[in-house]
Order: structure tokens, then C-alpha cells, then sequence
């Protein structure tokens, strides 16, 4: 199964193409995601789904190693609206 589902992804604060998706960050080590929806360029309930993932992360005892506010920038590299 291929890892990278959508034509690019968000590595570093970067927009990258699908085919350089390294598969190995994803099966090394804990991995944590979360799916957002964009519909019409807006995303939907991000607050909910950035608040599932930090709630996820404490659960599992990892140290976030990035803020919301990170979060949330780099979602404007995809789209218009982070709110």
C-alpha cells in the first residue's frame, strides 16, 4: 500500500510531490496522523482534529516536537484558510 495517498504532502514546511515520499518515516518508530478535510479550499473542524492529535500524542507519551501554531502554518502552505 502506498503511504503518500494525494499527488503531495508537507515535509520540513514544504510542499512535496508525491513521489518522493520517503516510506520509511512512516514505519519507523511511532507514527500519529491525522486526516483533515478541505472543501473549498477551507478546511473543516481543524481545531477538532489538531485538538484529537495533541490529545493523541500525550496519550502516547510523545513530546510534540512541533506547536499548533506550526501546525497550522504549514496548513497554509496548501491552502487559504488555516481556521
Amino acid at each position: 500500500m502506498m503511504e503518500c495517498a494525494r499527488p503531495y504532502y508537507i515535509l520540513n514546511g514544504k510542499i512535496r510531490e508525491c513521489p518522493s515520499f520517503n516510506e520509511n518515516f512512516v514505519h519507523k518508530g511511532t507514527s500519529l496522523y491525522e486526516v483533515v478535510r478541505i472543501m473549498e479550499g477551507k478546511f473543516l473542524f481543524l481545531q477538532d482534529h489538531l485538538n484529537r492529535l495533541f490529545n493523541s500524542l500525550n496519550m502516547s507519551g510523545i513530546d510534540p516536537w512541533i506547536k499548533e501554531a506550526g501546525i497550522r502554518k504549514s496548513c497554509l502552505l496548501y491552502t487559504s484558510d488555516a481556521a
